[in-house]
């Protein structure tokens, strides 16, 4: 994995440390709650809400909900990014999160809307997919089945997370400039 501080340095996929809400493209690729209005899930879901604005609040109300291994593409509003694309990963009750094979299928979604309407330039947060990394606090059994298996305890790790973003966008280099992934201190 190489990181680089200038995005312009390297060609289609670019791996910074920092916050996502600093990317100057296209569209972020954001991780949600299946309920689209429920932005207390997560730190990331309130800073996009507080600079998009009101706006961007009464889009994801008209549209309200979307179901895990789907993705949905709002305006950005305020954002430095002309979209977002929200992927819902776990409901609000927390009784259902998204399987090793919808993180697949929402990812490549994510992409697909990407090509669609034209997005050349689209940034990426690792996908919060371990029990210190997400709001679900003191309940293993949720975490046993994560990401479809009810007898072991798999998580992923953030770079395995960052591995299937990567080795999924392979698919999509000729479609999307640039992929930029910003990653935590831990890659």
């Amino acid at each position: 994995m190489k990181m680089v501080d200038d995005p312009s340095e390297s060609a289609n996929v670019v791996f910074l440390r920092g916050n996502i809400l600093d990317f100057k493209g296209d569209a972020i690729i954001c991780p949600c709650c299946t309920e689209l209005t429920f932005i207390d899930r997560s730190e990331l879901l309130k800073s996009i809400s507080n600079i998009a604005g009101d706006d961007l609040l009464k889009e994801l109300c008209a549209i309200g909900y979307c179901n895990i291994g789907n993705v949905v593409i709002t305006k950005g509003y305020n954002l430095q990014v002309k979209n977002i694309i929200h992927v819902p990963y776990i409901d609000r009750s927390e009784t259902e999160v998204i399987t090793f094979t919808e993180l697949h299928e929402a990812i490549r979604n994510a992409f697909d809307l990407a090509v669609l309407y034209g997005l050349k330039k689209i940034a990426i947060v690792p996908f919060p997919l371990k029990p210190d990394e997400t709001p679900v606090k003191n309940n293993s059994k949720k975490w046993l089945s994560w990401i479809g298996y009810q007898k072991r305890n798999i998580e992923l790790s953030s770079k395995e997370s960052v591995d299937i973003i990567t080795g999924l966008f392979n698919g999509y280099k000729n479609q999307i400039e640039e992929l930029t992934v910003y990653v935590n201190e831990d890659l």
